[in-house]
């Protein structure tokens, strides 16, 4: 499973994606919000991983554990936004605009906000 490292490479990974797909003009926007939604996945199992050495198998065990985790409950409907978007881009073929994705955009940098602030200090592990 990935450790803290591995996952904040595939946050930097997925916002480099994310910023091609919406450069590319409205055609791969869907795609945009998908991978807007797996970098959101990422912090929230850094965060996991580095306060509980927990590893989600799932999203139903993610989102037990985002409710039970005191520096997630924050963020948990910015989450859930991103994660419903993704569904209805991939399952309803849903369109985006350039505006729909820079608020869904805004809700990403509140989880990564959020999850820099209140949990990783600077990558030392607290459980050390």
């Amino acid at each position: 499973m990935p450790d803290i490292v591995t996952h904040q490479q595939q946050v930097e990974h997925n916002r480099k994606a994310s910023a091609y797909l919406q450069q590319a003009g409205d055609v791969y926007l869907d795609w945009a919000v998908t991978v807007l939604f797996y970098t959101a996945l990422h912090l929230v199992d850094q965060v996991l991983y580095h306060n509980a050495r927990f590893h989600p198998r799932n999203h139903y065990q993610r989102h037990a554990a985002i409710a039970n985790e005191p520096a997630l409950v924050p963020i948990y409907g910015d989450y859930r936004e991103l994660e419903h978007q993704s569904r209805r881009s991939r399952y309803e073929c849903a369109r985006f605009t350039p505006d729909e994705v820079e608020r869904l955009s805004t809700r990403l940098a509140h989880i990564e906000q959020t999850v820099n602030v209140s949990t990783l200090d600077s990558g030392v592990d607290k459980r050390s």
